[in-house]
């Protein structure tokens, strides 16, 4: 860091600038620190190395906004750019190149853009006998515009040296509440930190300090001096601001001063017409006031020991009253709750009374209800146990036995059945295994083929599985809406009357139709994030610029023109263009219509 504690040797006395620093303001990204020698400085270099944004940066701290003056001449100087006017939001964005597009319209280009972003210019005075005072103006976008009315400002006057980046860059990157003002003025507080409540009372204040004084021509000469490109004509600028006054303005206080002795005694007689038209009403005036003080000596008397007796008796009675109808109230109300209390009572013997008799009759009738259900659960499993073994001696092809003798001849036959099964075993075991895996890859597929079905009615789409999948990874990677990046198949469709051709269009645009169409404005976000990180696949995409809507028609012969396109969707225009200019394949009924042409 730079050390700025040498002495003064010259216009001691005098607040002059000896620091000036930046935080990305115009071109300059990033923290600069730019000492200036109580010589003066000389800023050189070639049109569009950032002379003018330092002085810009100068102004906008030191100077109100009539004043700034922001240099015009060289704005945006990059080879091939428009000019145009500087502001604040330009430097704050970090404006570098404006050109137009293949349509003719303004494109500027931020190196800040797309993003919040701050700026902040620091412009510290020091008058050599030790007394430092830092100017501080903070400029910030909460959001992505670039629109003036959505730039924020603060300005701050600091005693002493104020390190600009170290203050600052914690308070814009806070993580829970960025850009929080009420943390910055806890971080450094009154008094040697001040806030003014804007940039008029900001400029006025920084004035007071460093002895600009209040002065209007001043600050505007200091604005105009700042950059000579702006003083508009020279004549008037050098008479208004730069030349001594006639000698017959010295003339013309003279003859003034001659006149001095006459105008005393207009004023004196002026003023004693004034003072008789004010005590004019001074005698009826005094007469009121002489009533209205005699009314109130009697009122006071009035309030005195007597009233405050005869208020005090009537609040007394006023309260017995009140007193009186209470004590009737509480009384209603006592005889209410010894009604209510004797027929509570009364309830409460008529609920015991039935809870007795429905314990004594409810014994027989819960014994009869536990042998009821234990009947039941016997039941229900001597049912389930039958129904098995139904089952098994159906698959035997064999008739389930319904009694007793039934059941002993089954039992006959068991031996012979068991060692015609274990024989019938032994000859399938060999194929049993193959047919296994066989049936276990079956399934997969199936399993596969159902997912992928399923996930297309879901979808309501024909677009494959794995490309809705890069498009949801890509706008939740991208941070934008997946409503906003649609596949070039979903809005293409076969024309009225062209059913026909609908196979032969879908195997040539296949490949084209997975194509993801991304809007401009989110190019270079979804092109970062597909960049950056692995889409396992093949990711087809296409940026969609602005296209004109005086399209030519693709001829009724063509592939294209078979075709249909939602031209109301945003990104509809540019891909009926595609189409035309892509598809323009000749549809023929049979080979013997081909000729030269394209097929």
């Amino acid at each position: 860091m730079t050390d700025y504690s040498h002495a003064r040797t010259i216009n001691l006395g005098q607040s002059r600038l000896v620091r000036l620093q930046i935080v990305n303001w115009g071109t300059f990204c990033d923290y600069k620190d730019l000492p200036i020698d109580e010589r003066g400085v000389l800023f050189t270099g070639p049109s569009g190395s950032g002379k003018s944004s330092l002085l810009d940066a100068l102004s906008i701290a030191l100077l109100p906004s009539r004043d700034q003056r922001f240099n015009a001449s060289a704005d945006l100087s990059a080879k091939g750019a428009k000019q145009g006017t500087r502001n604040g939001a330009a430097y704050v964005r970090g404006a570098w190149s404006e050109n137009d597009d293949e349509h003719g319209q303004s494109q500027v280009r931020y190196l800040r853009g797309g993003k919040p972003t701050w700026s902040a210019v620091a412009a510290t005075f020091d008058d050599g006998y030790g007394t430092v005072t830092t100017g501080i103006v903070v400029k910030w976008f909460t959001g992505t515009d670039d629109d003036s009315g959505e730039l924020k400002s603060m300005h701050l006057i600091h005693d002493g040296h104020f390190e600009l980046m170290s203050a600052l860059d914690g308070w814009a990157h806070r993580q829970r509440k960025p850009f929080d003002l009420g943390w910055l003025k806890g971080a450094y507080p009154g008094p040697a930190t001040v806030y003014p409540t804007g940039e008029l009372d900001y400029t006025r204040k920084l004035a007071a300090r460093i002895g600009l004084g209040e002065s209007k021509m001043a600050l505007s000469l200091l604005g105009k001096a700042k950059s000579m490109k702006n003083v508009g004509d020279l004549n008037l600028f050098i008479r208004e601001n730069m030349l001594d006054d006639p000698e017959t303005f010295t003339a013309a206080n003279t003859m003034v001063a001659l006149f001095k002795p006459l105008d005393q005694a207009y004023q004196t007689a002026y003023r004693a017409h004034a003072q008789r038209q004010v005590l004019e009403s001074v005698p009826a005036g005094w007469q009121r006031y002489l009533r209205a003080k005699h009314d109130a000596d009697r009122a006071a008397a009035l309030y005195g020991e007597t009233a405050q007796r005869y208020l005090r008796g009537m609040h007394l009675q006023l309260l017995q009253d009140e007193i009186a109808r209470f004590g009737e109230r509480i009384g209603r109300l006592t005889e209410q709750l010894a009604d209510e209390r004797t027929e509570q009572a009364e309830a409460e013997r008529a609920y015991t009374s039935l809870n007795d008799q429905l314990r004594e009759q409810g014994k027989a009738l819960m014994a009869l209800q536990g042998e009821h259900d234990q009947a039941t659960a016997q039941h229900h499993t001597r049912k389930t146990a039958y129904q098995l073994f139904s089952s098994h001696v159906q698959r035997l092809g064999m008739p389930a036995p319904r009694d007793q003798d039934g059941f002993v001849a089954l039992r006959a036959q068991l031996g012979a059945l068991l060692q015609e099964a274990r024989a019938a075993q032994a000859r399938i075991q060999p194929g049993r295994r193959d047919a296994g895996q066989r049936a276990g890859q079956a399934a997969a597929r199936h399993r596969d083929r159902a997912a992928e079905l399923a996930a297309l009615r879901q979808a309501g789409t024909l677009i494959p599985l794995k490309a809705i999948e890069h498009r949801e990874r890509i706008a939740r990677g991208a941070e934008v809406a997946v409503e906003d990046l649609v596949y070039a198949a979903e809005l293409i469709d076969i024309a009225e009357e062209q059913e026909r051709w609908r196979p032969a269009a879908e195997k040539v645009l296949r490949t084209f139709g997975l194509r993801l169409l991304v809007p401009k404005r989110y190019g270079d976000k979804v092109k970062t994030f597909i960049d950056d990180h692995d889409m396992r696949g093949i990711v087809d995409y296409s940026i969609v610029t602005a296209t004109s809507t005086h399209q030519p028609q693709p001829s009724p012969r063509t592939l294209a023109g078979k075709l249909t396109v939602d031209r109301g969707h945003p990104s509809g225009l540019w891909l009926a263009a595609q189409i035309a200019k892509k598809f323009d394949h000749v549809c023929v009924e049979s080979a013997l219509d081909l000729g030269p042409v394209r097929s």
